[in-house]
């Protein structure tokens, strides 16, 4: 599917999931993102996660008296920092990228509500898919005592420095916890597990899959 179909789809999608919904309102927070990966290089690459943010919409479509749809549209920023240090054949040397990479989400959770106290705790579970809007890279290394530093901005596809890091789409599994109050706001924890490789690789055996930890609040308009 096309980048343009793709983007398409989610926006009428959410349009008909809101025309339809018992309730809509908007959400946001912080994000901690990062990567499993693995190379042939592997070794010795140390990987952190890199603080971003989330911000969108988010519906609620009622099954049950304890079950409901939590569709939403966000945009997320994800990405990885990974770094290496250690001894070459020209003397010690040190690498750090960090990836800053641009979604739009669509998760679609089923969501289970259960009375606590004055409020409801929310736990659920459900796929996603995103988008790759954009994104950057920063190199950062050390060699032979001269330091250099550089951003790439990377297009969409096709593998390899300067022709794109990351291919367009991601999709995997979002669980999720929360508490709702006052019938309207809500916190919400969301941890995102990607189950696709996002990495434009010529090489079927070198993978790089999103992880994410989201933590944030919302609240909704009706």
């Amino acid at each position: 599917m096309k980048p343009q179909a793709f983007l398409l789809l989610n926006v009428l999608l959410i349009l008909t999931t809101t025309a339809h919904a018992q309730r809509i309102g908007v959400r946001g927070g912080v994000s901690f993102a990062t990567q499993r990966q693995f190379f042939y290089d592997n070794e010795g690459i140390k990987r952190n996660s890199v603080t971003q943010f989330h911000v969108g919409l988010t519906t609620e479509l009622k099954l049950s008296d304890q079950l409901v749809l939590h569709p939403a549209l966000l945009f997320v920023r994800k990405g990885v920092e990974a770094s290496w240090s250690g001894l070459t054949s020209i003397g010690p040397s040190s690498w750090t990228f960090t990836d800053k990479l641009s979604y739009l989400t669509l998760p679609v959770p089923l969501v289970l509500k259960l009375k606590a106290g004055p409020g409801k705790a929310m736990l659920g579970a459900g796929p996603y898919a995103g988008l790759l809007l954009a994104g950057t890279r920063t190199n950062t290394g050390f060699r032979r005592y001269l330091g250099f530093e550089a951003t790439q901005k990377f297009s969409l596809g096709g593998g390899g420095v300067g022709k794109g890091f990351y291919k367009a789409f991601d999709a995997g599994a979002s669980f999720q916890a929360g508490y709702e109050f006052a019938e309207r706001f809500f916190f919400l924890a969301t941890y995102e597990v990607g189950l696709i490789n996002v990495q434009a690789s010529s090489n079927d055996d070198e993978y790089s899959r999103n992880r994410s930890l989201n933590l944030g609040a919302g609240m909704y308009f009706n």
